[in-house]
């Protein structure tokens, strides 16, 4: 009886699921996809989903509803053989890279091209006069346009912006969360110090459990910034690495940054560019940027997700000194979730000046220090290398007042010196500088 009613229910729940999607799944195969709607490409964003067939050819195409032929394309590059069908509630479906069309289909392409004696087509049927029922078999997939079988299949609204289907058409198998690799900070005005460099670094996630990743450093900042991340969606395990759905970027609880990938129009495909960058640093990869750069227009953006500890930056989120939290979720289709957890500490940097003097035939390097923290605490390290910084000597640094240090420069002409700097917050900075000054002598390169 148990089983009969575990049966039964399991039937009623896939009719259920069947019943809520209003169109049919293009392929009468496993629902496996290997690229998502939106993800990166090198100049554009994906316009919709990459099916997979499994290294077959010639699988049928199922029209998802009752519609007619807008557009038949064949091309030796792009979409290949495409087909466009517009639905009955005027949205438009894309067959791309196909093999084979229907013979209804294949015959019209043939006869438009042997006329013309091109090897090539683009038709657009006069409305109502190629029609399919939901179901029939409009082509075939295959490779061309592409290197790999499988079927791009594409959904556009009325007003022809691709929109992403698994978000309100249909859902597929997946149950497993993203992945969450790297995490970057990025300045965003001068004189800002990320660890107390003014260039963008990375670091590395470590998987804690589940889907949860922590940052086990705490980032130093001084300044504006925006942070990115590195991460991506796989629908089983093992599969393709593919572009999450959604992700946010809270601060202290709040949200900073929302992104969703759930429509775009094609004028704004080349703000991929704007959205990722390729970082080196200590976890280099791809890094989607969770803060939106003036010119990026893309659709499903929320939030500024510049953070600051000043209000000189336009839409800045200002924070108070000291130490903050910081969570980036990212999410699938199916709701599935990895957060990445992260802390940093905002604190103004300590302001360096590096003197050389020599005296007596003394040398001697000099800092003064001033902390806009205004901090007791305030520390110093002084390190020097004859051979280009391949290796660093200490040098042993006195302390003249709060704020003043020096030390005996090395022997070795053309020295070169690593000032290091912390203040009672924990925000650091370095300074680099040779004795004796290579500016001096104009016959020298340093």
């Amino acid at each position: 009886m148990f089983r009969r009613a575990a049966a039964t229910f399991i039937i009623l729940s896939a009719a259920a699921t069947a019943r809520a999607e209003s169109c049919l799944w293009p392929l009468n195969e496993p629902r496996k996809i290997s690229s998502s709607f939106a993800e990166y490409r090198d100049g554009h964003y994906h316009a919709g989903l990459d099916l997979r067939t499994f290294g077959r050819i010639g699988l049928p195409c199922l029209a998802p509803d009752v519609c007619e032929v807008a557009r038949l394309r064949v091309s030796p590059n792009g979409y290949g053989k495409a087909v466009y069908l517009r639905l009955k509630d005027g949205r438009m479906a894309v067959f791309a890279h196909l093999n084979d069309f229907s013979p209804e289909l294949d015959s019209l392409a043939y006869d438009w091209r042997l006329k013309r004696g091109r090897n090539w087509c683009d038709i657009e049927p006069s409305p109502g006069t190629i029609r399919f029922d939901a179901g029939e078999t409009i082509a075939f997939t295959g490779t061309t346009g592409s290197l790999y079988p499988h079927l791009h299949f594409e959904m556009r609204d009325s007003a022809g912006r691709p929109f992403n289907p698994l978000a309100s058409m249909y859902r597929i198998p997946d149950s497993f969360a993203p992945v969450i690799s790297g995490l970057e900070a990025v300045p965003l005005s001068w004189g800002s110090l990320a660890n107390g460099s003014p260039l963008p670094i990375t670091a590395r996630f470590r998987l804690v459990h589940g889907a949860q990743y922590a940052l086990d450093d705490t980032l130093l900042l001084d300044g504006t910034f925006g942070f990115g991340v590195s991460a991506y969606d796989k629908q089983v395990a093992g599969s393709y690495r593919m572009g999450p759905y959604s992700v946010e970027l809270a601060i202290d609880g709040n949200i900073a940054y929302r992104m969703r990938n759930e429509k775009f129009d094609y004028s704004q495909s080349a703000g991929v560019s704007l959205e990722y960058e390729n970082r080196g640093g200590n976890a280099p990869g791809r890094y989607l940027v969770l803060f939106k750069k003036p010119a990026n227009s893309m659709s499903g953006r929320e939030g500024s997700g510049v953070v600051a500890n000043d209000v000189g930056f336009s839409d800045a989120i200002v924070l108070s000194a000291g130490l903050h939290e910081g969570k980036i979720v990212v999410r699938d289709a199916n709701g599935n979730e990895a957060q990445g957890l992260f802390r940093f500490v905002l604190s103004p940097s300590p302001v360096v000046v590096v003197s050389r003097v020599a005296a007596g035939g003394a040398a001697r390097i000099e800092l003064d220090v001033s902390d806009p923290s205004d901090t007791a605490e305030v520390t110093a390290a002084l390190s020097g290398s004859v051979d280009g910084g391949q290796t660093w000597s200490p040098v042993a640094l006195e302390r003249s007042s709060p704020h003043s240090f020096a030390g005996m420069a090395l022997g070795a002409p053309w020295a070169l010196y690593r000032c290091t700097v912390r203040n009672g917050c924990g925000a650091r900075v370095e300074r680099y500088c040779a004795f004796p000054d290579p500016r001096t002598d104009t016959d020298s390169v340093f």
